[in-house]
């Protein structure tokens, strides 16, 4: 019914890296478990990866074998997607998939005299054959790495003890059901009988070369039902680190279970590159007599960095920059303050910017011209020196109209999977975007009109599998995402095409309304509100669209087919300092009129990446072939800003996205410009991460 050999394909997730060959220091690594997650051969251990590590990887160990891409969000937080086969080799036909995300909390870091403590819940949401939840202790002596816990469900079905948090509810008496077609969630985490696990690392002499031993509490309740023979509850098994990118893993469980695993890892700060620009002329070391605005602006153009509107007032230059796409708002001044440095007058000594991208209005960024020219023409300073005199403030107007001449191209590689299907094994679509984006003809009088942007994009289907997105299931006589097959039946098709009015209401509150074609799929008319202090680290809005559903079989996927609807969510943003990630809240109307909320977690890298994790539960449900049902969607997002690359277009980017494809509930409009994402450019928290760029 199912090749489970299509799961191999998600070994094309390395393509987030390069991967060389390197030889490195003989050095704790920890490595992945059977399941995915950091651990032992079949047991976890407390252990987490460093922030932004990336791992994808296959394992088998009968009567299962999976796959599954990680992500080490936050320090204490890791998230994996995983999809398990029931299979005993990998070119048979699976007899079942069991999807699942699985988390894992570091709550008590190692110490000299406490282990670190995880607590972990795997398939919190997912099937429940595959669902288990523990809490692991880990502690290292000398080259050891001792581990030991208490596990429910997967972890501890041998029920060798009585839940000792039956004591705190009924609810964790609860018998569990793991057969059930019906999705785990959170009423059933913690429930039943418990059993002890326990294992250990050992860092052989071998350089790169591990031994590991764990003891389970797996009974394999359902599997026996089916005549599958219980394997020994021991294993034993030999990591090692082919690479610092690559791991290969053989152990036995038993006498006669064999266990195998290969996975890949990488940094999201080590990949990817946000463009920089080197100006076209050295920074003089001595300062112009005589300068001119005209000359200015020339090298500003020279420099790709948009100017208008230049005013001297006494020893201050005072001008409007328009932000670009690609590179950070930092380094955009740094590169307008060396044109300014090399052609303003020799008695300029302040340079005050008035910040605007894409239409919206930014804050009054005022730099010492003198500590600029120090830390670049002679050396002699730093961007810190730079950042103790500078002021930033509230913008003191709004009124001004800014305009930029260029047309902004932009390119996005978008690859698309899906681990989290019970009936097609691994979904996949690759397909590049391109598109051209920039303000109304000039010669328009009508200051509303001045401020009208427009883009326009299409897509080349590159490459997919979708058409076995629908082969087991009932097709929607409404659909609102369950023909994606459709869509990319053609090799070329609309992604957008709108026009859209960006307004600054006032310093702290923001407008986005548009028209046309909004996605691939939908096109419409609608907007989004935003109120977010520049200097504050929470913002909250509102949008909402009317929706008009495209027909796929028209010339570019552009005639509407009559289906339409009004759609709209309240959302909610906050930034932690520490850890560094913003937590986000929606809640509403989706596209398949299901009402319900959709929270995530966003996180930004020193080199432009970004990465999404996101779960919506709604009213609305969704089947699968087994006669399954679930009320939720989940899944990441990845954005690894390419266009610092030699011969690359600098507003380029590869985009992968890991979520279930063809659901009809829980689905939103794919907002283009998010409010949020634009204001980001010019937060503070923004311009402080990046204000290493000042000195470029």
């Amino acid at each position: 019914m199912l090749k489970y050999k299509h799961i191999l394909t998600a070994i094309s997730l390395s393509a987030l890296t390069h991967y060389p060959y390197t030889v490195f220091a003989n050095e704790h690594l920890s490595s992945p478990n059977v399941y995915g997650q950091l651990g032992l051969n079949t047991q976890p251990n407390a252990r987490m990866d460093t922030v932004g590590t990336v791992r994808a990887g296959l394992s088998t160990l009968d009567p299962y074998a999976h796959s599954w891409l990680s992500f080490q969000f936050v320090d204490p937080l890791n998230i994996t997607l995983r999809q398990s086969a029931e299979i005993s080799s990998i070119n048979e036909d699976a007899k079942r998939l069991y999807p699942g995300l699985d988390l894992k909390l570091r709550i008590v870091e190692e110490t000299r005299s406490v282990p670190a403590i995880a607590i972990g819940i795997q398939s919190a949401v997912g099937h429940k054959k595959m669902a288990g939840e523990y809490i692991a202790f880990s502690k290292r002596y000398k080259m050891f790495d001792f581990t030991s816990g208490i596990g429910w469900g997967r972890y501890g079905n041998n029920g060798q003890l009585e839940n000792p948090l039956s004591s705190l509810s009924n609810h964790f008496e609860k018998k569990r059901a793991p057969d059930n077609e019906e999705p785990n969630s959170i009423e059933n985490w913690f429930n039943g009988n418990v059993g002890l696990f326990l294992g250990a690392e050992y860092i052989t002499p071998i350089e790169n070369l591990s031994l590991k031993f764990d003891y389970s509490a797996d009974d394999y309740p359902s599997e026996k039902k089916s005549g599958f023979n219980r394997p020994a509850p021991w294993s034993i098994g030999l990591d090692y680190a082919l690479t610092s990118h690559t791991n290969l893993a053989i152990a036995t469980q038993g006498t006669d279970k064999i266990m195998g695993r290969f996975s890949l890892k990488t940094n999201l700060n080590s990949i990817g590159k946000r463009a920089k620009r080197t100006p076209v002329k050295p920074l003089n070391k001595e300062r112009s007599a005589i300068g001119t605005s005209a000359d200015i602006y020339s090298a500003a153009s020279r420099n790709k960095i948009n100017l208008q509107k230049i005013n001297v007032e006494k020893k201050t230059l005072d001008t409007q920059i328009n932000l670009n796409d690609s590179s950070s708002l930092p380094h955009d001044l740094a590169i307008a303050t060396h044109s300014i440095s090399n052609n303003a007058a020799n008695d300029i000594e302040k340079i005050t910017y008035h910040t605007f991208f894409k239409g919206l209005r930014g804050p009054d960024i005022s730099l010492n011209r003198r500590d600029y020219e120090l830390a670049i023409a002679r050396n002699n300073g730093s961007a810190q020196e730079i950042w103790h005199n500078t002021e930033i403030d509230s913008p003191n107007e709004l009124s001004f109209i800014p305009r930029s001449h260029a047309k902004n191209l932009f390119f996005k590689l978008k690859n698309q999977s899906s681990l989290s299907e019970e009936d097609s094994g691994l979904l996949h679509r690759t397909s590049l975007i391109a598109g051209i984006e920039g303000y109304s003809p000039r010669y328009s009088r009508i200051p509303v009109l001045q401020k009208m942007r427009y883009q326009t994009s299409l897509r080349l289907n590159i490459e997919d599998n979708l058409e076995n997105l629908n082969r087991y299931r009932f097709n929607s006589p409404l659909p609102v995402r369950s023909n994606i097959d459709k869509f990319t039946d053609k090799f070329i098709g609309l992604e957008t095409g709108f026009i859209n009015y960006a307004e600054t209401i006032s310093p702290d509150f923001h407008l986005n309304v548009m028209t046309g074609y909004l996605e691939e799929m939908y096109s419409g008319a609608g907007g989004e509100i935003l109120y977010r202090p520049y200097k504050s680290r929470w913002a909250i809005g509102a949008e909402s669209w009317l929706a008009f559903k495209r027909d796929p079989d028209s010339f570019l996927s552009m005639t509407p087919n009559g289906d339409h609807l009004l759609t709209g969510h309240i959302n909610g943003w906050y930034n932690f300092q520490k850890p560094d990630i913003t937590i986000y809240a929606k809640a509403g109307r989706y596209l398949a009129e299901d009402i319900g909320i959709t929270i995530g977690a966003q996180k930004s890298f020193d080199n432009g990446s970004k990465l999404e994790g996101f779960m919506t539960v709604t009213d609305g449900i969704d089947y699968d072939p087994y006669g399954g049902a679930t009320h939720a969607y989940n899944g990441f997002r990845l954005s690894i800003p390419m266009g610092g690359y030699k011969y690359i277009p600098e507003n380029t980017s590869a985009d992968f996205e890991a979520s279930p494809f063809g659901r009809d509930y829980g689905q939103v409009i794919n907002n283009p410009l998010p409010l949020y994402e634009l204001t980001d450019k010019f937060s503070l928290k923004n311009i402080a991460q990046n204000w290493d760029d000042i000195t470029p």
